[in-house]
């Protein structure tokens, strides 16, 4: 897995979804997994603020996300 300054400050669109992807999977049992999302979804509001605040708002109120 790739360090946090990376994921954080680095990483491409790309690499940061996918990075995002698995973490998001383990997050609720596994904390090192739940950081490493955190890290990939801070990231991804930096590319696409909208696209991740409009994820935020569908979470909670419970929306599924495909």
């Amino acid at each position: 897995m790739p360090d946090g300054d990376w994921l954080f400050n680095k990483a491409t669109f790309a690499e940061a979804a996918a990075v995002w992807r698995t973490p998001t999977i383990h997050a609720r049992t596994d904390p090192v997994a739940r950081r490493a999302a955190e890290f990939a979804e801070h990231r991804l509001r930096r590319f696409c603020p909208d696209l991740m605040a409009a994820f935020e708002r569908h979470r909670k109120v419970g929306t599924p996300i495909p």
